[in-house]
């Protein structure tokens, strides 16, 4: 089912449209209504878990409640969602979580469920900097700074990035529903500004970029 959360940064240069859908429908109650084009039909055939198909076929319904047809939504040669209209669109889904975010700048989104495991493979992703400010190792935390960097990734449609080097994440509370992060690249850094939403026992970053 669909949940629908429209939101408007603070002031006009830092707004986007966000969608989230609860994925509790079978996999042949979300194929419901969809058209089903040739890419569309090898992104669901070329998934083995059940889990994938749902997330990829609940944003496809998303996209559908709010008037984006495949025509107008395509992939990029790096299979990175695009819009026709110049707009900029970004996908995530996780479990029975998805999202969908479109803005008018460089924009990302990445979703996760909260889980331990998240402890094992933070060494891959976290600076130094990073594990200084993490609050007893939250799995909170932790999952929102591993969001930020693939939100981030997302955004910045550059492939080789190296989360750990060149993705740095500002400070930030557990609680926190903003924050600051910077990508490094070719010896110039980029601005991100993130915003954090938990949705039931899922973290959600939305990335946007602040360069002009």
């Amino acid at each position: 089912m669909p949940v629908f959360k429209n939101y408007v940064g603070n002031n006009l240069d830092e707004d986007f449209k966000l969608y989230f859908w609860n994925i509790i429908e079978s996999e042949k109650e979300l194929s419901l209504g969809l058209k089903f084009n040739s890419v569309l039909k090898e992104k669901i055939s070329a998934k083995k878990s059940l889990d994938h198909r749902k997330g990829i076929l609940s944003i496809r319904q998303l996209l559908k409640k709010i008037d984006i047809s495949n025509q107008n939504q395509y992939y990029d040669n790096f299979g990175r969602p695009s819009l026709n209209d110049g707009r900029y669109i970004s996908f995530s889904h996780s479990k029975k979580m998805s999202g969908i975010v479109i803005s008018d700048k460089k924009i990302g989104i990445d979703i996760e469920k909260n889980q331990a495991k998240i402890l094992n493979i933070s060494p891959k992703f976290l600076n130094a900097r990073e594990k200084i400010f993490i609050t007893n190792k939250s799995i909170s935390q932790i999952t929102y700074i591993w969001t930020a960097k693939e939100a981030i990734y997302k955004a910045f449609k550059v492939d080789g990035i190296i989360f750990s080097k060149q993705i740095v994440v500002d400070p930030f509370h557990e609680n926190s529903t903003e924050g600051i992060a910077r990508i490094f690249y070719n010896n110039q850094i980029f601005k991100f500004h993130l915003f954090f939403f938990k949705i039931n026992n899922y973290s959600c970053t939305v990335a946007l970029s602040l360069q002009q």
